[in-house]
C-alpha cells in the first residue's frame, strides 16, 4: 500500500502527518501546504530563534479548505493536466533558449577566428585546434599581447575592503555578463586576491569548459582562481581579447591544458606559449561592434523567453493556490 493510499504524508526533516482518506486526500493537503497563504500563516504561528520550529499543534491548526473528497481528486487531476502542459511548453522554451546560446557562440566564434568579411583569403594557422584564419591576420604568442598581473593584495586592507571582489560565480557561463557585484567586506574575504584595474580582463583559471570570463568594470579585486589580464593596447583590445576567450577554440586548447593537472586549471605557463589570431586594431573594433550588435538582438529574444516561462510557472502556481484555498470554483477548475 502506498503512502499516499494509507493517507500518510511526510518528507524528510518534516513532521508525518496522517490524514483520513475519507475526507482529505494527501496531495491536497501538500498543495494546500505548498500555497503562499498557508506559508504565511504558519510563518507567523512558528516560533524559534535561530530557525523556524513548527510543532505538531502548530501544522494541526491549520485551517485546511475541504471540499469533498471527489471534488479534490477532480481538481487535483485538472492541476495535474495543467502541470503537463506547463511542463511541455517550459521545454520547448528552454530549448529555444539553448539554441540561441548556439547562435550566439557562433556568432562569436566565425567573427573572431574568420572575421566579417566570408570571401576574405585565409590561410592555414599552423595551429590544429584554430585550424585557418585570414591571410592578413598575425598568430601572436599570447604574451606578446597580454600580461596577467601578479602579487595578491589583503582584502581586509581599508584600501581594498570596500572593492567590488568578482568571483568566477558572479560570471555568467558562456557570454561575459557580470551577474552582480559584492565588495570584499561583504563578502567576509580574508584570503588573498588580485587588483585589477578598469577594463581588465578577468578570466576563471579553474573549470575552463565553464567559459568564465568578462571585463572588470572598474577598479576592483578578483578571486585568487581568477586571472587578470592586461592587453598590450597596441596590439589587442579587451573586448576581442573576452570574446576569443569565450570561442570554442579557445576552449579546446583550454581543456587539454588543464587535463594535464589533477585540478582542471590553466597555469600562466601554459599561456605564455599560447598563440592567438590577432586582426589589426581597427578590425577587431569592426568585429566587437558587430558581436554587441548581433548579440543584442538574440539577448533580447532570451530575455523575452525567460520572462514567458517565468510568468508560465507563476500563473500555474497561482491557480493552485486558488483551486486549494478556495478562491477558485473547485467544479470550474476541474
Amino acid at each position: 500500500m502506498s503512502p499516499e493510499q494509507a493517507g500518510w504524508l511526510c518528507g524528510t526533516g518534516s513532521i508525518r502527518i496522517r490524514t483520513n482518506p475519507e475526507k482529505l486526500v494527501p496531495r491536497w493537503l501538500q498543495c494546500v501546504l505548498g500555497s503562499e497563504a498557508a506559508r504565511d500563516w504558519l510563518s507567523l504561528e512558528s516560533v524559534g530563534s535561530t530557525m523556524e520550529n513548527l510543532g505538531a499543534g502548530v501544522v494541526g491548526s491549520l485551517p485546511v479548505p475541504l471540499p469533498s473528497v471527489d471534488d479534490q481528486l477532480a481538481v487535483l487531476d485538472a492541476l495535474e493536466k495543467s502541470k503537463s502542459q506547463v511542463e511541455l511548453i517550459v521545454a520547448a522554451k528552454q530549448r529555444a533558449i539553448d539554441l540561441l546560446a548556439e547562435k550566439r557562440k557562433a556568432i562569436i566564434a566565425t567573427a573572431v577566428t574568420r572575421g566579417l568579411d566570408p570571401k576574405v583569403k585565409l590561410r592555414d594557422s599552423g595551429v590544429p585546434w584554430l585550424g585557418e584564419i585570414p591571410a592578413h591576420w598575425q598568430l601572436l604568442k599570447f604574451a606578446w599581447c597580454v600580461t596577467i598581473a601578479e602579487g595578491q593584495v589583503d582584502p581586509e586592507d581599508d584600501k581594498f575592503s570596500a572593492w567590488p571582489l568578482i568571483a568566477p560565480n558572479h560570471v555568467e557561463s558562456g557570454t561575459g555578463r557580470l551577474l552582480g557585484l559584492e565588495s570584499a567586506a561583504d563578502q567576509g574575504a580574508i584570503s588573498g586576491k588580485y587588483e585589477c584595474r578598469p577594463g581588465d580582463v578577468i578570466y576563471s583559471k579553474i573549470r575552463p569548459a565553464l567559459r568564465k570570463a568578462t571585463i572588470a568594470p572598474k577598479a576592483c579585486l578578483c578571486s585568487a582562481d581568477m586571472y587578470p589580464m592586461r592587453v598590450v593596447r597596441e596590439r589587442l583590445t579587451p573586448e576581442y581579447l573576452l570574446h576569443y576567450l569565450l570561442t570554442d577554440a579557445f576552449s579546446v586548447w583550454a581543456l587539454l591544458e588543464s587535463n594535464r593537472v589533477a585540478m582542471p586549471k590553466i597555469n600562466r605557463e601554459s599561456f605564455i606559449e599560447l598563440r592567438m589570431p590577432v586582426p589589426p586594431l581597427d578590425e577587431q573594433r569592426t568585429i566587437v561592434e558587430h558581436i554587441t550588435r548581433e548579440t543584442a538582438k538574440l539577448d533580447a529574444v532570451r530575455a523575452a523567453t525567460e520572462r514567458t516561462i517565468a510568468l508560465l510557472k507563476e500563473r500555474r502556481s497561482a491557480l493552485i493556490a486558488a483551486a486549494v484555498t478556495g478562491q477558485l470554483d473547485v467544479g470550474a477548475a476541474a
